[in-house]
C-alpha cells in the first residue's frame, strides 16, 4: 500500500479532489522489487507517500490480497482508493 505522508486535500486519479489525513491509504498495488523510486514515492503527490508491504505471496495470492483490499476500501469508503484508477 502507498500511504500518504501529510494531510491535504489531494487531487485523485479521477480528477477529484479528496481529503487525506497522514497515514491514509492513497493506492493498493502489487509491485516485486523497487517498482518505485524514492524520487517517485516523494513526487507522486505533494508532500509523497510511503510504501508499506502489507503481504507477501505468490503472485495468485497477491493478486487475491489486492482486490480483497480495494473492494473492502470501497465498500467502507464508498470510492476506490484516491490512486486507483480500476478495480482489478
Amino acid at each position: 500500500e502507498l500511504v500518504v505522508n501529510q494531510a491535504g486535500t489531494y487531487r485523485d486519479v479521477r480528477g477529484q479532489s479528496v481529503f487525506l489525513n497522514a497515514g491514509d491509504v492513497w493506492k493498493y498495488g502489487e509491485t516485486t522489487g523497487t517498482r518505485y523510486s524514492q524520487s517517485e514515492l516523494n513526487n507522486m503527490i505533494p508532500g509523497g507517500v510511503t510504501m508499506n508491504p502489507v503481504y507477501f505471496g505468490n503472485i495468485i495470492e497477491i493478486k487475491r490480497f489486492e482486490k480483497y483490499l480495494i473492494y473492502g476500501h470501497f465498500f467502507q469508503h464508498g470510492s476506490l482508493p484516491p490512486g486507483n484508477r480500476i478495480f482489478r
